[in-house]
């Protein structure tokens, strides 16, 4: 039998006032037993993450049609999808959004690639609708420090895409390294992805407003202070000046068998309550089984310029 399906959509934002903003929707989360689907909010300033919540959105209320909308019954929660254009907009307690994405590339789109060795009952795809895109709408919330309302004004550069498939990612999965590297003439998406068997899909995509091409058969090397990239674009070696953990998230995933799945959601609901209280971190280690961590660097290349990093490691030893 096929792995429980997992999906989750993907938009990142970065602002040239230092604010970069994050929305993850996982219509089926591959860290959750339970029929929901989860609405992720972060936002970041400088080093730091200042502001993060999230929305368990009833799964039986969500309307989907096809890879253009995907809504909530009873919410105002939507997300439209157009080839130029995506809209995207919350109205919830915690925090409103009303965001648009405009496209800025010319290539045609989405692109799709497979992450993982694709048959009959497992796979893994990636899907990239955005690559560079420009950002503009409104994100309010209560700032945790004051608790009073903030409204930021959205307008930069943003990024989007989704993940979906049909594996266990704890089983299958090892880890994976993800990063967006900003030249000042092009975007690089580079990703190294491994499986639990240690074989690697390599990949590197060069975005420009003109054009997209994709190197699957590249050499990706993350290091502690350095990113080494030998690709048909050209060699790369980015040394970090200044690296930034803004987020250090743990989960659990699933991985007993079905009859286990009562004790299983009483842990995985235990668990969810340890990673949001910092006097229950203990106990998070011990419950979860999976690590992630979101990181922007300051990076200077081999011929001077200075490159900004946004990216994500996925630890699931």
């Amino acid at each position: 039998m096929p792995e429980r399906f997992f999906e989750w959509y993907y938009i990142d934002i970065h602002q040239d006032d230092g604010y970069d903003l994050v929305f993850s929707l996982h219509t089926h989360p591959f860290m959750s037993q339970f029929n929901i689907s989860i609405l992720d909010a972060f936002v970041y300033f400088g080093k730091r993450q200042i502001f993060h919540k999230f929305l368990i959105l009833p799964r039986d209320e969500m309307l989907k049609q096809g890879e253009g909308t995907v809504a909530f019954r009873n919410r105002k929660i939507r997300l439209d999808m157009e080839k130029r254009r995506a809209v995207f907009k919350v109205e919830s307690e915690k925090f409103h959004l009303d965001l648009t994405l405009q496209n800025e590339m010319e290539a045609d789109l989405p692109l799709s690639m497979d992450l993982y060795e694709k048959n009959a009952e497992k796979s893994f795809e990636w899907k990239v609708f955005m690559p560079l895109a420009r950002a503009s709408g409104r994100f309010s919330y209560i700032d945790p420090q004051t608790n009073r309302q903030k409204m930021l004004t959205l307008t930069g550069r943003a990024y989007f895409d989704s993940n979906r498939g049909t594996i266990n990612l704890k089983k299958e999965m090892d880890h994976w390294h993800w990063a967006k590297l900003y030249f000042k003439d092009a975007l690089w998406i580079v990703g190294k992805v491994v499986d639990k068997r240690g074989r690697a899909v390599n990949i590197v995509v060069n975005c420009s407003p003109e054009q997209m091409s994709v190197d699957r058969q590249a050499k990706i090397a993350f290091q502690k202070n350095e990113l080494h990239i030998d690709c048909v674009f050209g060699n790369k070696h980015l040394h970090f000046k200044k690296e930034f953990i803004l987020d250090d998230q743990r989960f659990l995933i699933a991985t007993w068998p079905e009859m286990f799945s009562l004790p299983g959601k009483i842990i995985e609901a235990v668990a969810g309550v340890a990673v949001q209280k910092q006097s229950l971190r203990w106990l998070a280690r011990i419950l979860t089984n999976g690590r992630y961590f979101r990181k922007r660097w300051l990076a200077e290349a081999q011929n001077g310029e200075q490159v900004l990093i946004f990216g994500e490691e996925m630890l699931l030893k």
